[in-house]
């Protein structure tokens, strides 16, 4: 800088060369020129130190900074290394997904195998049930076949024996008819003796005290036949009224046994009640009506129900009350049996309509035996013809909640269990 300050000094002295020595004004100015210039220079010096300062400064934050940035560097790095370890782990999970994928792939083929075998075992077991179904039914007619063939057998049997009362009450109208007979032979005789004799009597006037006589003796007999009659009358209507007393003493006693719930020693003792002579035709009838309701309500025996009552009616006069209640009782199994063939004609829909309605005939004048196995019944049709397992379900349901001592209820527990 100085060299620089001289030089232009001496460049001004040889420009002014004539005036150099005199012009000590131009000097003093230039040299207040160098000092303004040294001064300025000092300030330059300053601001340079002052930059050199910051720049050692800023040196020293970047060597700080060279330091943080290899830090850095060495945190990416081991970042870099980290990243190549997830990426092989990456790499290695996807090969794992792509082999469990390619295995599920697999697995669903497998699947829809056995989609297809449980669908043909489903289509074997819809099968097995209409078979289990078919088989069923065939042994339910066969049931109901053997049944009928028992009845069949209990009717001709039942039928010999209303041909022997039959026989029976015949001989007898004949034996009266010939009593009638005799009777009558006998009184025309008597009117032919008592003609003679009146006209013996016209003949024999003078005899008249005699035949007055006679007539007397007449009298006197036929009074002594009148009292015998009456006492006759007397004896029958005594031996009947003894007869009546054990008749009613043993229908006492069934009702005792009855009482005591012992329902199969009541029907004993009111059929020994029917083998006895002479009872009261009321009483024998409402006998022969207890055993029915006995066996249709306690012993839940609702064919042996069935022909307790067809004997009273079959037996005893129409009109008498156990008879006439009898034949309500006989209308209900006919309610029974149109069920049952419409059953057989394969229509199922009015089969299980008329079962229910025997199933819900009133409690005091229809036989439990009878309802129960109707509504079981009624719980088969659903079951295996209607295919409406809900309503089957309802219909054992019910027998089992009603119908406590029934043998259906047993069935109709097993056919729940059976049900999905």
């Amino acid at each position: 800088m100085k060299k620089f300050i001289f030089a232009v000094i001496c460049m001004a002295l040889l420009f002014t060369t004539s005036s150099c020595d005199g012009d000590q004004q131009k000097i003093a100015q230039l040299e207040q020129e160098v000092t303004e210039v040294k001064s300025g220079e000092a300030k330059k010096n300053q601001e340079i130190e002052q930059l050199t300062e910051e720049v050692n400064a800023l040196k020293s934050g970047e060597t700080e900074k060279n330091q943080e940035i290899e830090q850095l560097t060495k945190e990416v790095n081991a970042l870099k290394s980290g990243e190549a370890k997830k990426n092989q782990e990456i790499e290695q999970l996807t090969e794992e997904v792509n082999a469990l994928k390619s295995g599920e792939s697999e697995k669903n083929q497998e699947i829809e195998q056995l989609t297809k075998e449980v669908n043909a075992l489903k289509s074997g077991e819809a099968v097995l049930k209409e078979k289990t179904a078919k088989e069923a039914r065939l042994a339910e007619e066969a049931r109901l076949a053997e049944e009928v063939r028992l009845a069949a057998e209990e009717l001709v049997v039942a039928t010999a024996d209303v041909k022997k009362i039959v026989e029976a009450v015949v001989e007898e109208a004949v034996a009266e008819a010939a009593a009638e007979v005799a009777v009558a032979e006998a009184r025309l005789a008597e009117e032919a003796r008592l003609a003679e004799e009146a006209r013996l009597a016209e003949e024999v006037r003078l005899v008249e005290e005699a035949v007055v006589e006679e007539a007397e003796v007449e009298a006197t007999v036929e009074e002594a036949v009148t009292e015998a009659t009456v006492e006759e009358a007397e004896v029958e209507a005594a031996a009947a009224a003894e007869q009546d007393l054990p008749c009613q003493e043993i229908y006492n006693l069934s009702q005792e046994k009855y009482n005591d719930g012992k329902y199969e020693e009541t029907v004993t003792i009111l059929e020994e009640l029917l083998q006895m002579e002479g009872c009261d035709e009321e009483l024998s009838a409402r006998a022969q009506y207890y055993i029915g309701w006995n066996y249709g309500n306690k012993q839940f025996k609702p064919g042996e129900a069935r022909k307790a009552y067809q004997k009273a009616v079959d037996n005893y006069t129409s009109g008498l009350k156990y008879v006439e209640k009898s034949k309500e009782k006989l209308d209900h199994y006919k309610l029974s049996d149109e069920a049952e063939a419409a059953y057989y004609k394969d229509d199922f829909q009015k089969a299980v309509e008329l079962r229910l309605k025997v199933a819900r005939l009133e409690e005091k004048k229809s036989d439990k035996g009878l309802r129960a196995m109707n509504q079981y019944l009624a719980g088969y049709i659903y079951q295996f013809n209607l295919n409406d397992w809900d309503k089957a379900k309802e219909a054992y349901q019910k027998v089992i909640n009603n119908y406590a001592g029934s043998g259906y209820v047993a069935k109709a527990e097993e056919k729940l269990k059976a049900l999905p």
